[in-house]
């Protein structure tokens, strides 16, 4: 069986409410916000975990989407997602993240490449 979202290193899959504590873990890493994002204010547990749930229910239908990258043992290693997608002309933009323990070790390129796979092939 193939599948498209499945790569040599990487698997892309939809978040599940339990994805909260990465996420929360995340945002208390003000070094790697500000490679990401923007700094964000402190938040609570409790608004992780609502986020984290009302994102695990989105099902993309205008394209835009939010991906849990995990390699091949099913760890958690990061998150990609699609934003500004304009089917009518072809383009979207797309904003990546990796865990920094995952970092340098291809997980990224890869995820990016089946993402540009499923938008261009």
């Amino acid at each position: 069986m193939t599948n498209i979202w499945q790569g040599k290193l990487v698997r892309l899959r939809a978040l599940e409410p339990e994805d909260w504590k990465a996420f929360f873990d995340w945002d208390q890493d003000t070094d790697m916000a500000r490679y990401t994002y923007w700094l964000p204010f402190p938040g609570s547990q409790e608004a992780a975990k609502k986020w984290t749930a009302e994102q695990a229910l989105d099902r993309g239908k205008t394209h835009e989407y939010k991906w849990v990258i995990e390699n091949l043992r099913e760890e958690f290693v990061g998150m990609l997602n699609t934003h500004t997608c304009d089917p009518r002309v072809g383009t979207f933009q797309y904003g990546v993240a990796v865990k920094r323990e995952h970092w340098r070790k291809g997980y990224a390129s890869e995820a990016i490449r089946i993402v540009l796979g499923y938008f261009f092939g």
